[in-house]
């Protein structure tokens, strides 16, 4: 199966969007009922449906291909290039 850069776009998305869901939603997990968790999950869906903004990515993939660099020379363990 090819996976590819839309679908892998989706899914960093994706990953972003749960992440502030456990963050912000999840944690303490101290629900009482699954009603409860249901309830708490639609109500941050139209609270952040409200309030979401644009994300500014900063890192680049240059940024990527540098810190990968540090980490081969501090492992000594290569990883392949990113940077086109």
């Amino acid at each position: 199966m090819y996976i590819g850069p839309r679908c892998l776009a989706a899914a960093s998305f994706t990953l972003v969007f749960f992440s502030i869901v456990q963050r912000k939603v999840l944690t303490p997990n101290d629900f009482p009922s699954l009603a409860v968790l249901r309830e708490r999950l639609l109500a941050f869906q139209t609270h952040y449906e409200a309030i979401a903004k644009p994300f500014e990515w900063k890192f680049t993939r240059r940024d990527l291909e540098q810190l990968l660099q540090k980490l081969a020379a501090k492992t000594g363990i290569e990883s392949p290039s990113c940077v086109a």
